[in-house]
């Protein structure tokens, strides 16, 4: 879906929540554990992290040059939904990269012709050990339909670039993945500061 005004995202968003229902037993999926840390002073301390796999999320930029999003249902958040880049988590030993491409076919469709790096970052560092990989994905097109895993609902939508200061300013953009890709775009001049899509070679 090519969106045509912020009104359109604003639906989008509200029609796409989670709720709540109730408390069940943990699946597995993430692990809590501890370990013991010595500071430079000495002493030890115990610090608990979450155990889980890397995770790689990319900017998708399309012929046209509008961004493909993502919106979820997300329950642990106030807002039930939030609007995302396409990310996810490696499978066993597979590349950031790969991972990146993976993830955007699976959840939108859309194939690439050209990928970069951006950067990486840790996205909670005091629970979360592993980083997330940041990618640009260039010339992106639909070619397949979604390949959703079990549990999953997604709805994709190709954004215009100079949409961006209104979503953030009207606080529709909360991913911190979301925020990081775009900001290392920008400053990496991947994008122009206008939102008009810039290629450096």
């Amino acid at each position: 879906m090519k969106v045509q005004s912020i009104a359109e995202i604003k639906d989008l968003l509200k029609n796409c929540r989670a709720t709540h229902v109730q408390n069940v037993a943990p699946t597995g999926f993430y692990q809590l554990k501890a370990h013991a840390v010595r500071f430079p002073d000495g002493r030890l301390e115990t610090r608990e992290y979450l155990d889980k796999k890397p995770a790689a999320v990319v900017l998708p930029i399309t012929t046209e040059g509008n961004i493909v999003f993502v919106v979820q249902p997300i329950s642990n958040v106030a807002e039930g939904s939030l609007l995302e880049l396409p990310a996810g988590y490696s499978n066993s030993d597979e590349p950031p990269q790969a991972t990146a491409v993976r993830e955007l076919l699976e959840e939108t469709g859309y194939s690439p012709t050209r990928v970069e790096s951006l950067s990486f970052h840790y996205q909670d560092p005091g629970l979360i050990r592993e980083p997330v990989h940041t990618f640009i994905a260039f010339g992106c097109q639909k070619t397949d339909p979604q390949k959703l895993d079990h549990g999953e609902y997604i709805k994709y939508l190709e954004i215009p670039p100079h949409f961006i200061p209104e979503l953030t300013k009207t606080q529709l953009l909360l991913d911190s993945n979301t925020i990081n890709a775009l900001y290392h775009a920008l400053i990496l001049e991947k994008l122009s500061f206008d939102f008009v899509q810039k290629e450096i070679s």
